[in-house]
């Protein structure tokens, strides 16, 4: 179990690495295509959002921060850049900053929603087994009993009975059959 464990803690690491390196290799290239396609004004620093969408599904909450930071750094520097050398007006700023602020909404709300699934998946889960534990121990109380025992769903068909209420009837298979089948004059 101990080796199991550092096997999969070595996953874990390797594919948190792993996007780590993708969403860096994204935000390099998204920022070169801006600067090749003329600026901020290009649109482009809008596709880093999708990235970082991406790896905030997956990774942890404090590295989807770290995403956000690197994209808005990275997007500051490429209008820097257009400020000092092409001469681009100082009041640029204000979409940057914008699309900066909307890459660490982006990253908190996304990753605020998959951790909320991810708690919701556990507790399904956890519910799942409780239910099957649950349904064991009731079949095995209802073998156990002496006198017969039908149980009923809401369209009147049997869903679980012990051997003797299967011996009192006579019938073969009891599963799925209707009440009214098994004991005439039941319905009325």
């Amino acid at each position: 179990a101990v080796a199991l464990h550092a096997m999969l803690r070595e996953l874990r690491h390797k594919f948190e690495l792993q996007v780590s390196l993708y969403v860096c290799l994204d935000i390099v290239a998204i920022t070169l295509l801006m600067y090749a396609s003329g600026g901020i004004k290009s649109g482009l620093g809008v596709m880093l959002l999708i990235s970082l969408t991406g790896a905030a599904i997956v990774a942890p909450r404090r590295r989807t921060y770290l995403y956000a930071a690197l994209a808005s750094i990275a997007l500051l520097l490429e209008q820097s850049y257009w400020v000092l050398e092409h001469d681009a007006p100082t009041a640029g700023f204000l979409q940057p900053a914008l699309l900066a602020i909307g890459y660490f909404a982006i990253a908190g709300v996304t990753s605020w929603l998959a951790a909320r699934v991810a708690a919701n998946e556990r507790l399904a889960r956890q519910r799942g087994r409780e239910l099957a534990t649950q349904t064991r121990v009731n079949q095995l109380v209802i073998e156990d009993m002496n006198e017969g025992v039908l149980v009923l769903d809401r369209a009147s068909r049997v869903v679980q009975h012990n051997p003797q209420a299967q011996q009192l009837l006579g019938a073969a298979n009891l599963l799925n059959a209707r009440i009214e089948s098994l004991v005439p004059g039941f319905a009325g």
